[in-house]
């Protein structure tokens, strides 16, 4: 088994670090890159066009920058291939499907105190002392102070350090030991604080060959990150990947939290807060009058992101989307970037080159998603349907795809095709003649093949339902048998499945972004127009179909719709079949109807929503029918208060009963 944990260029050569057979290496690799261009013969490979290309293979990284250099402005001239070589690298080096062992990453939580007797330190000036640091990796904790610290814990070790220059020299030793030499960096905040501040602090006072030691190779270089909206540049340690737990959380919990502290979300997660050191005025007081508890504080804090991973596993995803799409750890933050190298991956594996990226400028915003007004108030039984991964599915029902498109027809969007505008003799013909496919914007795609992008999306849909359905199952066992085995499978599968929805869902936004090798607006606007039909497509016939059952008119049973989803009260079809009482409703009455509602909506509204879609597939002519939409939750109260703003008091989700309802609030504190 042979795996990376971080790729990094300098110069002519590719630095790598990573596991084989158990060990860890560090390699520097020079390479000789490659790129294509356009040849008069035939030739193993093509561009997407099916035009024929050669390899054009450089001695070094250097002279294949130089041709960059020399040639990206040349008028009538064009090369191929991906430029960012170490990602060719890493899909030449690391061929195949990575298998890697994660137990083997060495992950290191820090967490540093500094003595700020006057607001926030500078992290570029670096002046304060280090007062502290506390590391932990694999289940052992290491503290570094310069005071009198006492513990019985066995597993933390404390070293007490003469001052700051013996706490620093120390820091080193233990940071570049084989036990701890990290693979990845996490904590709280550590990315925008702790690193570039220990960087700095050690550059101070100890020398830059000393704050080189904190890159395994021995090379600091430098980075732009934004934070609170201000964009800084900080040091960055070769080698190294910082992996903070802040943005991780940010990115991954698909959660809107009142506040991004630690001490919030900590609480939020694992009903656990930080170490209250309230009696004092400030931490640097703390320190100064009671050192036992400021250390205590120390390793608090990065006993509490120790924890929040080991419950959420946000390092385990990054590693599966990371390997999946073969980038570094770094880049699962970046769509963009990701996509370009799956794309770029994908494409290789029939010998197809890709094109050179060319900025293109936004003529407009690209318009997005239907969110309906909701009906605001308190409603009884509402039960929601879900769109399974939208924008994925909608790429490949229309076949979207640069390599498929067609044209464009004037006039047709979202409200003339609900009015029936496909059905025009003329333009219907003209589509199925041609063998096309309509999106509301009027593009029209080429169904005599599948597009690249619809085959990807296939692939990875495929994967995440198979993950998706391991993770229902231990979750319906858990309701029955709860144990920490299961709690484990749970998560593990739920990541995973997490880490397909995640890249399928990240498609459309680097698909929106005119930075991306095959950004173009009329693909992105043609997968949210599309959206917006589906969903209301389907709001007409439900409500169509209920007021039909029910003997009503143009009642809307539809209370709201958002994107992908839509919530339906069935309270008329409750007091129908359950008579009103005069005695309260009882739990095992409540069951009785959630078990009721359960059946209509698997026996009745899924079948008649399956039939609708299908409906919809055959007038815009598409390449397959790719909309399944599932019953999510059902609940026997729900309150909406404007758009994106509700409760559900949740009894059922997904076929997973609870024994006591769950409350699922969205966009209200």
């Amino acid at each position: 088994m042979k795996f990376y944990t971080n790729i990094s260029q300098r110069g002519d050569n590719i630095l790598v670090r990573g596991y084989e057979n158990g060990q860890r290496f560090n390699r520097k690799i020079p390479y000789k890159p490659y790129l294509f261009i356009k040849s008069d013969k035939q030739t193993d490979y093509k561009t997407l066009d099916g035009i024929s290309v050669d390899k054009l293979e450089f001695d070094s990284l250097s002279g294949a920058r130089n041709f960059i250099k020399r040639y990206s402005d040349v008028s009538g001239f064009s090369y191929y291939g991906l430029t960012n070589f170490m990602y060719v690298f890493i899909n030449d080096y690391f061929p195949g499907e990575i298998q890697y062992d994660s137990s083997l990453v060495n992950i290191v939580n820090i967490d540093i105190e500094v003595a700020a007797d006057d607001g926030f330190p500078s992290i570029e000036e670096a002046t304060k002392p280090v007062t502290a640091v506390t590391m932990s990796c694999k289940g052992k904790y290491l503290a570094l102070g310069v005071g009198e610290f006492k513990t019985d814990r066995k597993d933390v070790v404390y070293i007490k350090c003469y001052d700051e220059d013996h706490l620093l020299r120390k820091f080193l030793e233990v940071w570049t030991s084989k036990q701890w030499s990290p693979d990845i960096v996490t904590g709280w905040n550590v990315e925008f604080f702790d690193i570039p501040y220990m960087v700095n602090r050690i550059r101070r006072v100890l020398g830059q060959t000393s704050a080189n030691k904190i890159s395994p190779w021995n090379i600091i270089g430098n980075k732009v990150i934004e934070f609170s909206g201000n964009r800084t540049e900080v040091p960055d340690p070769v080698g190294l990947t910082v992996l903070d737990y802040l943005p991780l959380y940010r990115k991954f919990s698909f959660t809107n939290q009142e506040s991004y502290r630690l001490d919030n979300i900590a609480n939020v997660e694992l009903g656990e807060k930080k170490l209250d050191y309230s009696e004092f005025d400030s931490l640097l007081e703390l320190y100064k009058k009671d050192y036992q508890k400021f250390i205590e504080y120390n390793i608090k804090d990065v006993e509490l992101v120790d924890r929040l991973d080991n419950k959420l596993k946000f390092i385990e995803q990054v590693l599966a989307l990371a390997y999946n799409g073969k980038v570094n750890y770094i880049d699962t933050f970046r769509s963009v970037r990701m996509w370009d190298v799956i794309i770029h991956n994908y494409l290789m594996k029939d010998n197809i080159v890709v094109p050179q990226t060319r900025a293109k400028d936004k003529e407009r915003q690209i318009e997005g998603a239907f969110v309906k007004e909701p009906q605001v108030g308190m409603h009884k039984w509402v039960v929601s349907f879900d769109l399974n991964s939208l924008y994925p599915h909608l790429i490949m029902q229309y076949n979207i795809s640069p390599e498929t498109y067609v044209n464009t027809i004037d006039n047709i969007g979202v409200e003339n095709i609900l009015s029936g505008k496909l059905n025009d003799p003329v333009l219907r013909k003209e589509l199925i003649d041609s063998n096309l496919t309509i999106c509301p914007t009027g593009c029209t795609f080429d169904k005599d093949y599948q597009g690249f992008l619809p085959k990807l999306m296939s692939q990875f849909y495929d994967d995440r339902t198979v993950y998706k359905k391991k993770m229902i199952e231990a979750e319906k066992e858990y309701e029955k048998n709860p144990s920490k085995e299961l709690e484990a499978k749970i998560a593990q599968n739920h990541n995973m499945q997490l880490a397909k929805k995640i890249q399928l869902n990240s498609a459309y936004g680097a698909l929106g972004n005119n930075y991306f090798r095959w950004f173009d607006p009329r693909y992105a606007e043609s997968i949210t127009m599309s959206g917006q039909l589906s969903i209301r497509w389907m709001e007409n016939k439900i409500n169509e179909y209920l007021n039909k059952i029910f003997k009503t008119e143009q009642i809307d049973y539809v209370l709201a719709c958002d994107t992908d989803s839509m919530y339906i009260t069935l309270d008329n079809l409750v007091s129908q079949v359950y008579e009103k009482k005069t005695s309260p409703v009882t739990d095992t009455s409540t069951r009785k109807v959630v078990n009721f509602l359960d059946r209509v909506c698997r026996e009745k509204l899924e079948p008649f929503i399956d039939s609708c879609y299908k409906e919809l597939a055959e007038y815009v002519c598409a390449y397959e029918q790719k909309m399944f939409m599932k019953r999510e939750n059902i609940a026997d109260k729900a309150i909406w208060t404007a758009k994106k703003r509700y409760i559900m008091n949740v009894h059922d989700s997904e076929g997973v009963r609870y024994d006591e309802p769950k409350l699922k609030i969205m966009g209200i504190e």
